[in-house]
């Protein structure tokens, strides 16, 4: 990794969230996120089941203040505290997969992969594969760096990051992949083939299509 003091770093911007409904619908993305990216967070710590009982206890229990009975904002708030400590939890978990990782660009990945923010310190990399929603709904639009003059691309995308489906080569480096399932986390990967053979697969890249 890089100077660590320009490492990417995982924010969780809680000022954006001061409703307990909106809180918890972010860790409930966060979650989601953790879940499907097993291939970054095979054991996440705390257990995705156990944040989700907790955060099914934090939902009952705002709720229940929403009566306004004696006491109940009071135990709102205890089960407020807890869901905030696994979120801080996590975000140490993930951090510190950030920390280890071989480089920057998959860092990066690791970290847009949790549902957590990314703040990058100034860094500005290029990663050797970008992706982004395509024009229409169910798109995504693939570029990777170029590897040659000459040079064809293999791509592959997953919903888990372990099994991969092919997808059309091209001879640019750049393709739109469609029939996507919007609101669903998706992996993608390339390869490029040149005069010199075939390289290694790419770290993976993920969006949430829209």
């Amino acid at each position: 990794m890089a100077n660590p003091k320009r490492r990417p770093l995982v924010v969780f911007l809680i000022r954006k969230y001061r409703k307990v409904g909106d809180f918890i619908q972010k860790v409930k993305t966060i979650s989601l996120d953790i879940l499907n990216g097993i291939a970054f967070f095979a054991t996440p710590v705390p257990a995705v089941a156990t944040v989700n009982t907790d955060v099914a206890k934090l939902q009952s229990a705002e709720a229940t203040a929403g009566t306004h009975v004696t006491g109940s904002a009071a135990a709102r708030d205890i089960e407020y505290n807890v869901v905030l400590k696994d979120v801080h939890d996590w975000q140490g978990y993930v951090q510190g997969l950030a920390d280890a990782a071989v480089d920057e660009v998959t860092a990066i990945a690791i970290i847009e992969a949790s549902g957590f923010s990314l703040k990058l310190h100034g860094v500005h990399i290029k990663p050797p594969l970008a992706v982004k929603n395509g024009p229409a709904s169910g798109s995504a639009v693939l570029t990777a760096k170029a590897a040659a003059i000459r040079a064809s691309y293999d791509w592959q995308k997953s919903l888990d990051g372990i099994a991969w489906v092919d997808l059309p080569s091209t001879l640019q480096a750049k393709t739109v992949v469609d029939g996507l399932t919007p609101e669903v986390r998706v992996y993608f990967r390339f390869r490029a083939i040149t005069v010199s053979g075939t390289g290694n697969w790419s770290a993976l890249v993920s969006t949430i299509v829209q």
